[in-house]
């Protein structure tokens, strides 16, 4: 059943509304025309022009004057008897008499609407209608949505409890927040992540708007500024830290900002360079990391999750997979990140969706890292994902199946300059100091 707009009403106002002894009175607000979206935003009571308290209302789209796509507009509200949102649900039609004893409105000339308020157990229900009346005479009431907006935002309202409140603690530092990062960023924000640190230089481009997942209304801002806003304009509690940084040109500051109370990071850059300098940092600073992105202009997806000194690193796979593949003989990309020169960037001819999916992939890998008492981790760290069937590449770039998903068994490599130099019991460990004080302790225990 199809409605003829939207009204949305704070409910202080209509609470105000429901204590006092009014029948009917009127709302003004503002009223995106082509939407049929009214958003009220004071009420008339009486002699009383009562103010909405209620911050959430400012953002709202119809408020937007630059394009002059709203105006304002009043809207009559009735209160009427409890039942009554039950009791005319959906169309029906009314007497002119009927119509005035229900809700001490004069029957409408030509169409209007109109909001009732009505009380209930757990506070005011407001039920908007569209009043018509028909050549018959009788009133025909014509359904209506209504949005009654509360004080507090609930964005986990319909989310497992046990996860959001184990994610409120933990603390994710993402590099890179293009089209993949900024999509890893809303994912973990909503679901509840207690606090991003976003890392990106960048700034957003005409180019930008294809992928990423804001329009034109942002050109100019930083990246990671758009993302922060998304993610409160969602009014979602995630704490966000900015930092308008290239990893690799500003690689020192980069590394002060890496703290033991970083439990994850993550990235999403589309260069080869910066994802090596991340790998390493990461895995010298002992803090689980998640590669992530497209490879063969979007074709294949991969995800990597990196155990410092336990698991392979992003080095380690260059290493294991670099060594069985070559370039591709026409064009100027490779296949594949491991091999080619190092300037080559992943995301290259790839479609929005492509990007998306690996995201989607490294956020649910980064809450498997995050919560692994409830979420049970993938089978193996690496994971590549196939948009198309294609057996010509090598393994295990090989897909018999459309959309089909490899878990990969890469392993930590002893010749891998990052982390298979020292066992990992010796990794951060003065060696030379050690034997020393060992020694010592022999001498003494021989005296």
């Amino acid at each position: 059943m199809k409605a003829h707009g939207c009204v949305v009403v704070p409910r202080d106002l209509l609470e105000r509304i429901s204590n006092s002894n009014q029948k009917c009175g009127w709302f003004s607000g503002l009223k995106l025309e082509a939407e049929g979206v009214l958003v009220a935003i004071q009420c008339n009571i009486g002699n009383e022009e009562v103010e909405s308290t209620n911050p959430r209302m400012l953002p709202h789209r119809a408020s937007n004057l630059v394009f002059g796509r709203y105006e304002q507009q009043l809207l009559q509200w009735t209160s009427v008897e409890a039942g009554f949102n039950k009791k005319y649900a959906g169309r029906k039609s009314l007497s002119e008499d009927d119509y005035r004893a229900v809700f001490g409105l004069d029957p409408p000339t030509e169409g209007s609407c109109f909001a009732a308020v009505e009380p209930g157990d757990d506070g005011p229900i407001l039920t908007a209608k569209v009043a018509k009346k028909s050549v018959t005479g009788r009133v025909r009431l014509l359904p209506n949505d209504s949005i009654m907006l509360e004080p507090e935002a609930t964005p986990f309202a319909r989310l497992p409890s046990e996860i959001v409140q184990d994610l409120r603690s933990r603390s994710v530092m993402i590099v890179g927040v293009g089209s993949g990062g900024s999509e890893i960023a809303l994912n973990l924000a909503c679901s509840g992540i207690g606090r991003l640190d976003l890392v990106d230089s960048d700034r957003l481009r005409p180019e930008n708007y294809i992928r990423f997942p804001t329009g034109k209304q942002e050109l100019g801002r930083h990246k990671v500024d758009v993302v922060s806003s998304m993610i409160h304009e969602r009014e979602l509690p995630t704490e966000v830290g900015l930092h308008h940084l290239d990893v690799v040109t500003d690689a020192d500051q980069f590394r002060g900002l890496l703290s033991p109370s970083i439990d994850l990071l993550i990235c999403a850059t589309d260069s080869t360079r910066s994802r090596r300098l991340v790998n390493c940092t990461a895995v010298q600073m002992r803090i689980p990391c998640i590669i992530a992105g497209t490879l063969n202009n979007g074709r294949i997806a991969e995800v990597l999750r990196i155990s410092p000194f336990e698991s392979a690193c992003y080095e380690c796979v260059r290493l294991e997979l670099g060594a069985v593949l070559e370039e591709e003989a026409f064009g100027d990309r490779p296949i594949t990140p491991y091999v080619g020169p190092e300037e080559m960037r992943q995301e290259g001819a790839a479609l929005r969706m492509d990007i998306t999916i690996p995201a989607a992939l490294a956020s649910n890998v980064a809450i498997q890292v995050l919560n692994p008492a409830k979420c049970k981790s993938a089978p193996t760290p690496y994971i590549l994902w196939g948009r198309e069937a294609n057996m010509s590449l090598p393994p295990p770039f090989q897909f018999e199946y459309p959309f089909a998903t490899n878990f990969v068994p890469v392993k930590k490599r002893k010749d891998c300059p990052v982390c298979g130099a020292l066992p990992a019991e010796l990794v951060g460990v003065d060696v030379p100091q050690r034997v020393r004080e060992i020694l010592a302790k022999a001498d003494q225990a021989s005296q």
